[in-house]
């Protein structure tokens, strides 16, 4: 294994990807499964179908399901691509293009999920959803908007990897002696 590639940017963004995934799955898949939203959407087809024809700005739960597949493929093919890095050269030729190409696509895709979660949660915010017995619904939209905020950053980390990958940002940082 070679543990020096963590030393270097590319690798200290690889690592930095994963710990933002870390986060990203814990607050979105919490925001996603707990909310009663997702209640709502799987069981009162009435509620939803009702609110759409009074012309409420009702969100798909699409969205949402997304959102959740980008933030566990990308976690699960980011702890791979460290992985694949650490133990064969991936600076070269078509390994480096399959790097460049996954993490640019990463990108694009995990921006996309977080401006849908985010998205998803404001609309949903301004449906004032209660009850039938007016109580409180637990929708976690602020942990939800959190999320896609993260899933942002995550793919703005993922867009600086590709460009170290095709620079070829395998060096060492340079460290300045006063």
């Amino acid at each position: 294994m070679n543990f020096d590639y963590a030393k270097t940017y590319t690798g200290k963004g690889k690592i930095l990807i994963i710990i933002l995934g870390i986060l990203i799955n814990i607050f979105g898949l919490f925001s996603y499964y707990d909310s009663h939203w997702k209640k709502i959407n799987e069981n009162n087809w009435n509620d939803l179908s009702e609110w759409d024809r009074e012309g409420r700005d009702v969100p798909s739960i699409t969205t949402e399901k997304y959102f959740v597949f980008m933030i566990i493929a990308c976690f699960i093919l980011s702890l791979f691509s460290l992985g694949v890095s650490m133990l064969i050269d991936m600076t070269r030729g078509r390994k480096k293009l399959v790097d460049l190409g996954y993490h640019g696509l990463s990108a694009l895709l995990l921006l996309i999920a977080g401006v849908l979660y985010i998205s998803s949660a404001h609309r949903i915010g301004q449906l004032n959803l209660y009850w039938k017995d007016k109580s409180y619904m637990k929708l976690w939209l602020p942990i939800k908007i959190f999320a896609g905020v993260l899933a942002g950053i995550q793919a703005v980390t993922y867009g600086v990897v590709a460009v170290l990958i095709f620079i070829g940002g395998t060096r060492h940082p340079v460290r300045v002696q006063a």
